[in-house]
């Protein structure tokens, strides 16, 4: 993409068919360099290298058996190399016995061309420093722009003969540093081959000796922050070396075994991408403790610096309920602030407390939240949902019921743009601290002071449902047993008709609440209207918090009509609460005293 126009891009399909698109109006046009009448073709190969440069982004350079360079996005080409292979012939190689000239099926496989540029790279730091790696093994460098090449494959030592140079890749932070890998599994070698220099090319040493047996590498880069940390994608997977290659570690998590094509680092993101064989993108949010991990381990706790988080509104506009079962949507990240910490010793116990820039602690989460087991040794992952604290959850079966579905209400509102830290504690001990920054999302238009009215009504909503839930929890403690003390008084012969008629009267008080609190016998029907729902006060107050929760503007007029209705409405209805709980007290104590109910076992003679 070009970071001077976001609609262009610049695509290359098989043996180096490119083009420059206009993502928004989608005109494309060609950009391939083709070779004189009077000269032979050139070879490009099936996967062929384009780069934009790092120092001008007009400037683009592509490889087929030579560098050809471009200052004016593509509509011109200059030639700045010669012939960058061995121009082998490959109808003269043998495979398995039988020369390429005689192969009859499916011969090359497709695959028109050979000796062609496979990876490229410019330097980052310095301007005209070019690798080129060809598809028969062959290593090149400039230092000048292509005015001079140097043939550096005879100091490799070990190389493979006709092996694909699998990527060239110059350090970010040395200009005489770079990385060489090669891929020679066509060849039936399945070794690992990965070289560095510090010198230009002048020497190569060798940095596969860690890796096990069969990893053919594929490609090679260097952390974007911390040059003593690669990155190698293999056969099976993705590696990292934490001391410039001296020793490997697989990363696994959630990463399936697949050969891994290519590794991006995202530099505004801190993110690293990952092309593999499958077509599948993956993607790491946040490279931190990859880059600190040293440091990490040499303390018996550590808490990894947070890149922060994006309040959004949590909905999602891919529709997936007509597409079919074969539909595959990728999964966007949480909205929330992902803690990563290290313990050395056995987490028994973990917490991590939110404070805002006051210092006040807004929100504890517990350490086990992210995952599916417990905290253990080494790194832990854990979310906090950039809400404050919740209230206490009900017993099972005990809270409101929304006649809507959705959550309990009980949740604190997500807290506001600004400055946060979450400190981590292990066993009770304090192992570190991370600041988190809490942004808004710039594509929203709500101003702070309507952000913040609209905080202020849900903190103020919170409690209002808090007495709420407890005042439903206390009528379903009714509820349940009332069909018990029916049952007991059912026998008129025995049951004096003062109790029955006390049922009678304190089921005639239940009913109001019972509607209010969305509260339903079992098989009971519930004929659901405006006026219906005009009625459940659960209802009001939930729908009141997820309207405000919308962060497109602050409360509207009917918002705040609601929300003084609902200001009168909840303490009455905990009032009324209270009431039939008295008159229900009070009628189990002269049921208990005549010995009706609750009924209790006798002792046994």
């Amino acid at each position: 993409t070009d970071p001077m126009n976001p609609r262009i891009v610049f695509s290359e399909s098989q043996d180096g068919f490119m083009n420059r698109i206009d993502r928004v109006t989608l005109e494309a046009k060609s950009i391939r360099p083709e070779a004189p009448s009077t000269e032979k073709p050139y070879r490009w190969n099936w996967d062929t290298p384009m780069m934009m440069s790092h120092t001008d982004p007009a400037t683009i350079y592509v490889g087929a058996n030579k560098v050809f360079k471009s200052t004016d996005r593509g509509h011109t080409w200059t030639v700045i190399s010669g012939d960058l292979t061995t121009a082998l012939d490959r109808d003269t190689v043998e495979l398995m016995g039988v020369k390429g000239k005689e192969i009859k099926i499916a011969k090359n496989d497709g695959v028109d061309q050979y000796a062609a540029l496979f990876t490229m790279a410019e330097s980052r730091k310095k301007a005209g420093l070019i690798w080129t790696g060809s598809d028969d093994g062959q290593v090149h460098i400039t230092r000048d722009g292509g005015g001079t090449w140097t043939n550096v494959t005879a100091k490799i030592p070990g190389a493979p003969r006709l092996a694909y140079v699998s990527k060239v890749e110059p350090s970010r932070v040395d200009d005489g540093t770079a990385y060489i890998s090669f891929d020679a599994h066509r060849t039936g070698d399945y070794g690992a081959y990965l070289y560095v220099t510090t010198d230009y090319g002048t020497t190569f040493r060798s940095l596969a000796a860690a890796l096990p047996k069969g990893e053919v590498v594929r490609t090679v880069t260097e952390d974007q922050k911390n040059p003593d940390v690669l990155y190698i994608g293999t056969e099976s997977g993705l590696w990292v070396s934490q001391d410039r290659g001296r020793a490997w570690t697989r990363v696994r998590a959630n990463l399936p075994t697949v050969p891994i094509y290519e590794i991006t680092q995202h530099s505004r993101d801190n993110a690293m991408i990952l092309a593999t064989h499958g077509r599948a993108i993956w993607i790491l949010d946040d490279m931190t403790p990859l880059q600190t991990w040293n440091a990490a381990v040499a303390q018996t706790g550590w808490v990894f610096g947070n890149p922060g988080a994006t309040l959004r509104v949590p909905v999602s506009e891919q529709e997936r309920s007509f597409q079919g079962d074969m539909l595959f949507l990728g999964e966007n990240p949480a909205m929330a602030a992902t803690i990563a910490y290290y313990t050395r010793v056995k987490p028994d116990s973990v917490r991590i407390e939110i404070a805002d820039a006051s210092g006040a602690v807004i929100r504890q989460v517990k350490g086990d939240t992210a995952k599916a087991k417990r905290p253990s040794t080494g790194l832990n992952l854990t979310k906090w949902d950039l809400r404050s604290e919740p209230l206490p959850e009900p017993a099972r079966g005990e809270g409101p019921t929304n006649p809507f579905g959705g959550g309990s209400g009980r949740e604190g509102p997500y807290v506001l743009p600004g400055a946060y830290v979450a400190s981590v504690y292990v066993n009770g001990r304090k192992i570190g601290g991370t600041d988190v920054a809490v942004r808004s999302d710039p594509e929203s238009q709500i101003s702070a002071a309507d952000r913040k009215a609209n905080f202020d009504l849900l903190k103020e909503l919170q409690q209002l449902n808090g007495r709420l839930s407890d005042a439903v929890r206390a009528v379903k403690q009714v509820q349940a047993q009332l069909p018990l003390i029916r049952k007991e008084l059912a026998d008129s012969t025995k049951v004096p008709a003062a109790f029955r008629a006390a049922l009678d009267s304190v089921t005639s008080d239940y009913g109001p609440l019972k509607k209010k609190f969305f509260i339903t016998d079992e098989g009971e029907e519930i004929e659901f209207s405006g006026e219906f729902f005009r009625q459940v006060l659960t209802a009001k107050v939930s729908g009141l918090t997820g309207d405000l929760s919308g962060f497109l503007t602050g409360p509207s007029a009917q918002n705040l009509k609601t929300m003084d209705e609902v200001r009168r409405e909840v303490p009455a209805a905990v009032e009324e609460t209270n009431a039939l709980v008295a008159r229900f007290t009070a009628f189990v104590r002269r049921l208990s005293e005549a010995g009706i109910y609750p009924v209790l076992p006798k002792p046994v003679k």
